[in-house]
């Protein structure tokens, strides 16, 4: 698996909470199959620390013989009067795109109105990535947990339209908890909507990085192709090879 979407770097937002605690992490991710992660920390943290943990868990990884790649991200919080904020910071490189490419993390409240999205995307569309001057391209965070998307059949059709592709918990498939939203994740999953999963980990002891069971549940019910294809090939192409497929 690659891992799209994890909040295991530390001491940058509501993730782990210590360099011992994100190793942990890294060491169950590792357990269970995961070769790749992107560190997608809140947008709220200040770039100049998250410069200085990566490189050090980047290290203390090396040094503990945990063999899982780490690259650079941001999981970017959107609301109707943050969308400015976020756009200007982009385009001043203080926030962090998907490993380095033109694709950017986006997340929502999970009670945003469909209307707030769809403004939020164009708005963060406009942004020119400072690395490339290219205009962003958005991958849209957990879209199983947004509650208005559950009873409105056109919203997919429209980000699709925009050019948005989609990323799932892996958590969301199997464990958890509200029915609604894991029966979202799973009508995703048989449409083929999504793009990419993740484990939106964020401690070794509260949401931690457990993916094994949803593993399970996509190559059961999913075709091996399509399965590839979300669990680490799209995430390869996209971020490791910069390409798109």
């Amino acid at each position: 698996m690659f891992d799209i979407h994890c909040h295991c770097l530390f001491w940058m937002d509501d993730g782990s909470m210590s360099l011992e605690m994100s190793l942990t992490m890294l060491k169950m991710m590792q357990s269970q199959g995961i070769t790749d992660v992107i560190c997608t920390s809140h947008s709220w943290g200040k770039l100049e620390d998250y410069e200085e943990n990566f490189s050090a868990l980047k290290k203390a990884a090396v040094e503990n013989n945990i063999s899982v790649n780490l690259y650079k991200g941001c999981e970017l919080a959107c609301a109707a009067d943050r969308t400015a904020n976020l756009t200007e910071r982009l385009e001043n490189g203080k926030l962090h795109t998907m490993a380095g490419t033109d694709y950017i993390l986006i997340e929502f409240l999970p009670w945003v109105a469909t209307e707030e999205v769809l403004y939020a995307v164009k708005e963060l569309q406009k942004a020119r990535i400072m690395a490339s001057g290219n205009m962003a391209k958005i991958i849209i965070a957990h879209i199983e947990r947004y509650f208005e998307f559950h009873n409105d059949e056109n919203i997919i059709k429209q980000l699709e339209d925009l050019g948005c592709l989609f990323q799932i918990n892996v958590y969301s498939i199997v464990k958890e908890n509200d029915e609604a939203v894991k029966a979202y994740a799973r009508k995703m999953l048989k449409e083929e909507k999504v793009s990419f999963i993740g484990s939106d980990a964020h401690r070794s002891d509260h949401r931690p990085p457990d993916v094994a069971e949803g593993l399970k549940y996509i190559y059961d019910n999913c075709s091996k192709q399509y399965a590839d294809k979300i669990c680490w090939k799209n995430a390869q192409v996209y971020f490791v090879k910069g390409d798109t497929v």
